[in-house]
C-alpha cells in the first residue's frame, strides 16, 4: 500500500500524509472511553444473509436524512480490514491515510451530501435501515471512526446528523412471532429452500431450545408451525412444494442474533423522524 501511495503522491508528501493527526485524535479518545457502544458486536452483510429483509417489508421502502443513533448500526457490507468484530477492535486497523483535523469536523457534522475529506474515499456516507437497525452500504471505514469518535466524545446516545438513509420499515407481526420464540429461550435459524431451477422459494424458521427443535413456514406477516417429515421420505419425492419437505432443500441456514432482532424492533427512532421530517428528502 505505501509503494502506490509513494507513486501517487510523491514519497515526501505521502510520508506526511500517514502522519495525518484525524485517525491519532479518534484512537486516543477511544482507547480512554467506557461507552458500550464500541464493544458491540458489528456483523457482516453477508453473515445476516437475508434476515434483515425478511423482518421487512419492501412495499414502503423510502430514502431519507435522518439523524442516526450510533448504537442502532449493526452491519456492515464488509470488514476486509480487519478480523476484529467491534467498532473499537475495528478502529485499531484503519489506515487512516490522509486523515487530518477535518474528518473530526466530518464526523461532527451534518453529513448529507457531503464526501469524506479523505484521498482515497468515494461518495457520501449511505447507510440502510431495516425497522430499527442499520446496516452501511458505502462508507465502512469512515463509519468505523465515526462511530468510535461520537460514542467516546458524546456517550451511548449519540447520532449520526443527516445521513442518507434506504428505509424499510418492521414486519411487525412476524418480528412480534419471533421475540415470542426468543423468549421462549430459541436459538433462532433462517433459511431458504429453492427448487433446482431456482424459481420457487421458501423460508422456515428453526427454533431450537434445550427440549425440541421446531420449524416455522415464514410469509409476509406470518410465522406458521409445520410438522417436518422424514429427510429420505422429502428425498424420495423430491420438490413437490410440501413445506414438510421443503425444509430438507434448505442448503444454508443464517442465524438471527438476539441482539439483531431486538435493534430492529426498537424502530422509534427513524419512525418519529418519517413522520416529522427533520431535513428535506435526499435528491436522487
Amino acid at each position: 500500500m505505501h509503494r502506490a501511495q509513494d507513486v501517487v503522491y510523491g514519497q515526501d508528501q505521502a510520508a506526511q500524509m500517514r502522519k495525518a493527526p484525524g485517525l491519532a485524535r479518534i484512537r486516543a479518545a477511544a482507547s480512554d472511553s467506557s461507552c458500550t457502544v464500541l464493544d458491540q458486536s458489528v456483523w457482516k452483510r453477508t453473515e445476516l444473509g437475508p434476515v434483515l429483509d425478511l423482518l421487512t417489508t419492501e412495499g414502503s421502502t423510502q430514502r431519507v436524512y435522518v439523524d442516526v443513533p450510533i448504537a442502532a448500526v449493526v452491519g456492515l457490507t464488509h470488514r476486509n480490514f480487519s478480523k476484529a468484530l467491534t467498532w473499537r477492535g475495528m478502529l485499531q486497523d484503519l489506515h487512516g491515510f490522509g486523515w487530518d483535523e477535518r474528518v473530526i469536523d466530518y464526523c461532527e457534522s451534518e453529513i448529507g451530501h457531503q464526501s469524506f475529506p479523505a484521498p482515497e474515499a468515494a461518495y457520501e456516507l449511505k447507510l440502510a435501515a431495516y425497522g430499527g437497525a442499520v446496516t452501511c452500504t458505502n462508507g465502512v471505514h469512515r463509519l468505523v471512526a465515526a462511530v468510535n469518535w461520537l460514542g467516546a466524545t458524546q456517550g451511548e446516545h449519540a447520532v449520526l446528523r443527516k445521513v442518507s438513509v434506504w428505509y424499510r420499515p418492521t414486519d411487525a407481526s412476524l418480528v412480534s412471532a419471533l421475540r415470542a420464540l426468543e423468549q421462549q429461550g430459541a436459538r433462532l435459524r433462517l433459511g431458504c429452500a429453492r427448487d433446482d431451477a431456482g424459481i420457487r422459494r421458501m423460508w422456515f424458521i428453526e427454533s431450537t431450545t434445550a427440549h425440541r427443535v421446531s420449524y416455522f413456514h415464514v410469509t409476509p406477516g406470518r410465522c406458521t408451525p409445520i410438522q417436518v417429515g422424514p429427510r429420505w421420505v422429502a428425498k424420495a419425492r423430491a420438490w413437490a412444494g410440501l413445506e414438510a419437505d421443503a425444509v430438507h432443500f434448505v442448503s444454508e441456514w443464517f442465524d438471527i442474533p438476539p441482539t439483531v432482532l431486538d435493534t430492529v424492533v426498537k424502530d422509534a427512532w427513524i419512525d418519529a423522524q418519517i413522520r416529522a421530517p427533520r431535513y428535506e428528502a435526499p435528491l436522487d
